[in-house]
């Protein structure tokens, strides 16, 4: 009977878990159990209309990166699978561009695989299917064996040893600032793209796909990022923004014509590409993009991640901090360690047998968090009182004592005043009531509300004086 295969895929078995570790870990387990499983080809006389293999090379690379973007410990492993549609019970012999079969290659035209770059590799910690003759490939070096049919195996992996001094295909650095005092956290990350993308097929650059990388949250925070939707909680999403340029800013002026920052909504996530939300399952704040760098852009263009998270004086803040960040992302038609799928041979099958190659990329990285604090030290000649006030960037109120001391100095700059004069003026002087401690509040180099009633505050109380005086 004639076949013609079709990408189906039938679900054996479903499995879930609350922890991103755990489901990795079970998964890694699971593949190592089907790479060592012990099964053979069934001669069923199964016939295609049309023959085809196809080959992946899957490259795993993972790196241990400290604050300063130094790559303190880095592994890279090959994984080679297949999956094949072939009449009959052939016998297949893969050549990979192992530096033992260099010069030993004995192969047809048609069983050649056009390979970009002429480089051998040293393979090390060989790990084979039980379908491949490991004493033929301990003497020669050849990976012969009978597939499977119409199943995708594994039938090699090895370990590789990756250059010391390489340039990563994405660079990130990682700020974290905790404010103990005015309970501010801030998180900032930085991710460069050293090279570049165009349109164009004859550059032959390959973007970061499907970027993944998560900065953890502890526990006593997550509420923060919880929001009630209907009928469910949801996440927050970041916010579209890029520094320095946010939409219709310029509509929102005081009375002074100035520019007043505070009347936008609070950003708490701010991210200038893709998008970033809280995701219980990896107890982290997810910064999620699908391509960099993006069509007809240049190299080593920035990208930002912005956090800030304004806590309350019942909020817990603990004593450390997660000190790493993960990072994950694929690059398609590219590998580390350079592996190349040489040759297919199929002796006992036509020519007219399709082969298809296909390489991939995986890297993970672990980025360590540079933490800063804002608590200054006091200099030898400050009090502990003036210390706070100059480290106290938020605007304060007028309280009742300042008000008397103020009008206290008025008095007595005037020759003519006497001390019930005085007395009067400090006591009978009508009070402003004060600003709630809801106030908005700018950044720096804008002037906020707050400061406007202030200033008017302060204006009133000295004309009231004045006028008590002269009366």
């Amino acid at each position: 009977m004639m076949f013609e295969h079709a990408p189906t895929v039938t679900e054996l078995y479903k499995f879930g878990s609350l922890d991103y570790r755990s489901m990795r870990m079970f998964v890694w387990e699971l593949e190592d159990a089907l790479q060592h499983l012990q099964v053979e080809r069934i001669n069923t006389n199964t016939m295609y209309q049309k023959n085809e293999i196809i080959a992946d090379a899957w490259d795993e690379y993972e790196a241990c990166i400290d604050r300063e973007g130094h790559i303190v410990s880095h592994k890279a492993r090959v994984r080679l699978f297949m999956i094949c549609f072939i009449s009959g019970m052939p016998i297949i012999e893969v050549g990979i561009n192992d530096r033992r079969r260099r010069g030993k290659e004995v192969v047809r035209r048609h069983e050649i695989i056009p390979v970009k770059a002429e480089n051998w590799i040293t393979v090390e910690d060989v790990e084979l299917h039980h379908i491949v003759k490991e004493e033929e490939y301990k003497e020669d070096g050849v990976i012969r064996f009978r597939p499977l049919d119409g199943n995708k195996f594994e039938f090699m992996r090895f370990r590789y040893r990756p250059k010391k001094n390489r340039e990563l295909p994405l660079q990130i650095a990682t700020k974290m600032v905790v404010d103990r005092e005015k309970l501010i956290i801030e998180l900032r990350a930085d991710v460069l793209i050293p090279g570049y993308y165009s349109n164009s097929k004859r550059k032959g650059q390959v973007p970061c796909e499907n970027i993944q990388i998560c900065f953890p949250i502890p526990e006593p925070w997550i509420y923060k990022f919880r929001v009630e939707k209907h009928q469910k909680m949801g996440s927050l999403h970041a916010a579209a923004r890029k520094p320095g340029k946010v939409k219709g800013l310029e509509r929102i002026t005081t009375a002074f014509g100035k520019v007043v920052e505070s009347y936008l909504p609070p950003s708490f996530i701010e991210c200038s590409v893709g998008d970033a939300k809280y995701e219980h399952i990896f107890r982290s704040v997810v910064w999620r993009i699908e391509k960099l760098p993006r069509f007809n852009e240049g190299a080593y263009k920035s990208h930002y991640f912005a956090l800030r998270l304004q806590l309350e004086k019942h909020d817990v803040i603990p004593d450390s901090f997660e000190p790493h960040i993960q990072v994950e992302f694929v690059m398609p038609h590219t590998t580390v360690s350079g592996t190349a799928i040489r040759s297919i041979s199929c002796p006992d099958v036509d020519e007219t047998t399709e082969k298809w190659v296909h390489h991939h990329a995986r890297y993970e990285y672990t980025v360590e968090i540079d933490f800063q604090s804002q608590i200054r030290q006091l200099l030898p000649d400050e009090t502990p009182s003036q210390g706070n006030s100059t480290t106290q960037a938020e605007p304060t109120h007028v309280n009742s004592d300042e008000e008397d001391n103020s009008s206290i100095d008025i008095n007595e700059g005037r020759e003519d005043s006497d001390d019930t004069d005085t007395r009067s003026s400090s006591t009978e002087a009508p009070e402003v009531p004060e600003e709630g401690d809801s106030a908005p509040i700018a950044s720096e180099g804008y002037t906020t509300l707050l400061d406007l009633n202030t200033d008017q505050q302060a204006n009133t109380k000295l004309s009231n004086t004045a006028n008590l005086l002269d009366l």
